[in-house]
């Protein structure tokens, strides 16, 4: 078999058409991360896995663009966040940012570190394009348990009403978002204390 699956591999196993290579393609499957990621972003594409794959399935998916390839970083206001970490936007040698290609293949939701927001409107259409084609992490999105969401316009940031950061948005920068859809499709990301 040659290094990796190609993409009509990919879809016959899927199909389970034509079984006479499957065991070939199990054995390669199994030692190749790059087609196993290929393959689980086919199924989680067809709803055909059981388990929330997105962790992984971003880091393959991410990996499988930029392994071996040139990478552009470009910082914006903030260049580094709290903790230390790097905040920047990824670039392929072509001007393709992965950043927006995982978010428009519902691989990650737009993630704003006010006043870093230099791509905001770009990263928030492929966010609504893909919440509109229900792929990868909008396809099942849960439902909504509260009445209410509570956002932060500064910091983009939506919380659960009883969450002690919602308590504290200034009344400037409140708004209320009636469920966590449209928090979403506004741009906003979920506090990562109360989890809404």
């Amino acid at each position: 078999m040659s290094s990796h699956l190609t993409e009509d591999q990919i879809q016959t196993y899927l199909d389970n058409k034509d079984r006479s290579d499957r065991s070939s393609i199990e054995e390669h499957l199994a030692i190749c991360p790059s087609c196993m990621g290929v393959l689980n972003e086919y199924k989680q594409l067809y709803g055909l896995l059981e388990t929330d794959p997105f962790p992984e399935l971003s880091k393959d998916f991410n990996l499988r663009w930029v392994l071996g390839e040139r990478v552009r970083l470009e910082s914006d206001d903030f260049k580094k966040d709290q903790y230390g970490r790097l905040l920047a936007y990824a670039f392929l040698d072509g001007d393709e940012m992965i950043n927006a290609i995982l978010i428009r293949h519902g691989l990650a939701h737009v993630f704003v570190k006010s006043p870093n927001g230099k791509y905001f409107d770009l990263m928030l259409e492929f966010q609504r394009q893909a919440m509109n084609e229900k792929l990868g992490i909008w396809k099942n999105i849960r439902k909504s348990p509260e009445k209410q969401y509570l956002g932060n316009n500064k910091s983009f940031r939506f919380h659960r009403t009883s969450c002690p950061f919602a308590k504290k948005i200034a009344t400037r920068n409140l708004i209320k978002f009636e469920n966590r859809y449209i928090s979403f499709w506004a741009g906003f990301s979920p506090c990562e204390k109360c989890l809404p």
